[in-house]
C-alpha cells in the first residue's frame, strides 16, 4: 500500500507481529516484506503490489519487526530486528542494539540463517514428438540452484538436449558448471573456485573439463537491468570421441576465459538473461571455444509456472577431425523451449 499523498505520515512502530516497511526517496511508504539485498539490488514483497526489486538509492527509510540476517563489510553479521534512519541502520539482538552506517550495508538475507533460507532454484523441462512420415523425439532440461548467504554464493546449472529421428541419435549435448563467489566490496566478488564439464557428441567432444578461479565486477545492477563482467583463469581437458590416427585423444592446457552477463526485465513478467565467454588456449593448443546464449522467461499462470525460450552458440575454432577424417562444423546452433517451476 503506498502513502504518496501525505509525506508527513509515518508507520507504526515495529511490532513483531506486524510487516515491514519501507520509505521511498519520493516519501511513499510500502509494506510488505523484505526479501533480499545483494549489492544494489533491493527486493520487497508487496501484498498490493506483489515482488519488487527497487534500486537501494531509492530506499529512505526501513522499519523491520521481523528477523532478518544483515551483513556489514569489515564488520560481520548480525541478526535481529532493525531500524534504519538517517544513513544508520540500529539492529536489536535481544536487549541490546548495535548501530553501523548504512555504507558499509553489503547485503540482507531473509529469516535467520538457517540451511533452507539460503537455497532457490529452478528446473525446467521440454519434450518435442512428430510421427508419422518422420518420427522424431527432442527432449531438453535446465537445472539451476543457488545457495546465497550474506557474503557468499554457490551456483549450479546443467543443461541437456538429447534427440533422435527414425531412432537415430542427432542431438546430444551436456553442460553444466558450479562455481562459488564470495563477495569482497559493494560490485566486486571474486570466484575461488569454479568448474565446468561439457559434452557434444557431434562436436567430437566426448568430456571438456575446465576449472579455474576468477574476478568480478557488477557493472550495474538496477531493478531492471543487470550487467556483469568477469575474468577467469584456469586448466582445460578436453577429451574427444574419436581422432585420427597419429593424434592425440586428450588436449590440456592453461586456458583464460573472459565473460560478461546481462539480465533484463523487458517487462513485469518477461525477462532476458544474454550470456557471453570466450576460452583462450594459453598453452598454444587449439582449445579455444565461445559460447553464446539467449534465454527469455516467462512467468505464468500467476507466477506459479515459468516459461521460457532459448537460443545457444557454441564455436569451436579448430573442430578435432573423427577417426574418419569427418570434420564438425565448427558452429552449433540451438533452441529449446520448455515450461518449469522457480522454488
Amino acid at each position: 500500500r503506498s502513502f504518496a499523498q501525505d509525506s508527513t505520515w509515518k508507520p507504526p512502530l515495529p511490532n513483531p507481529k506486524e510487516k515491514d516497511w519501507v520509505q521511498l526517496t519520493s516519501g511513499e511508504w510500502l509494506r510488505g516484506d523484505v526479501k533480499v539485498l545483494v549489492d544494489e539490488s533491493f527486493v520487497f514483497d508487496s501484498k498490493e503490489l506483489d515482488e519488487l526489486t527497487l534500486d537501494w538509492d531509492d530506499i529512505k527509510e526501513l522499519r523491520s519487526p521481523r528477523i532478518l540476517t544483515y551483513y556489514f563489510q569489515d564488520i560481520g553479521t548480525f541478526v535481529g530486528t532493525a531500524v534504519m534512519k538517517d544513513s544508520v541502520v540500529s539492529i536489536r539482538i535481544g536487549e541490546d542494539v548495535r548501530s553501523f552506517s548504512r555504507s558499509q550495508l553489503l547485503s540482507i538475507i531473509e529469516g535467520e540463517p538457517t540451511e533452507l533460507n539460503f537455497w532457490s532454484g529452478k528446473i525446467q523441462a521440454g519434450l518435442t514428438l512428430r510421427s508419422g512420415n518422420t518420427n522424431q523425439n527432442d527432449f531438453n532440461a535446465l537445472l539451476f540452484l543457488r545457495r546465497q548467504t550474506p557474503r557468499t554464493r554457490l551456483d549450479i546449472n546443467y543443461t541437456g538436449n538429447y534427440g533422435t529421428v527414425d531412432s537415430v541419435q542427432t542431438i546430444n549435448n551436456h553442460d553444466g558448471t558450479a562455481k562459488f563467489d564470495l563477495l569482497i566490496a559493494s560490485g566486486f566478488f571474486v570466484t575461488p573456485a569454479s568448474a565446468n564439464l561439457y559434452a557434444n557428441k557431434f562436436q567430437n567432444i566426448d568430456l571438456r573439463a575446465t576449472v579455474g578461479a576468477g574476478l568480478g565486477y557488477y557493472i550495474t545492477r538496477k531493478k531492471t537491468l543487470e550487467w556483469q563482467v568477469k575474468l577467469t583463469g584456469g586448466y582445460q581437458s578436453t577429451r574427444f570421441v574419436s581422432v585420427e590416427e597419429g593424434e592425440d585423444k586428450t588436449q590440456t592446457g592453461a586456458v583464460i576465459i573472459p565473460a560478461t552477463s546481462l539480465d533484463i526485465d523487458l517487462t513485469g513478467s518477461l525477462e532476458l538473461v544474454a550470456d557471453y565467454s570466450a576460452t583462450k588456449d594459453l598453452s598454444g593448443g587449439k582449445n579455444n571455444f565461445q559460447h553464446a546464449s539467449l534465454l527469455f522467461t516467462l512467468d505464468a499462470f500467476g507466477d506459479i509456472l515459468e516459461v521460457s525460450l532459448a537460443f545457444t552458440w557454441d564455436h569451436t575454432a579448430n573442430p578435432q577431425p573423427a577417426a574418419d577424417g569427418t570434420v564438425p562444423k565448427s558452429d552449433d546452433y540451438r533452441s529449446a523451449f520448455g515450461i518449469g517451476i522457480d522454488f
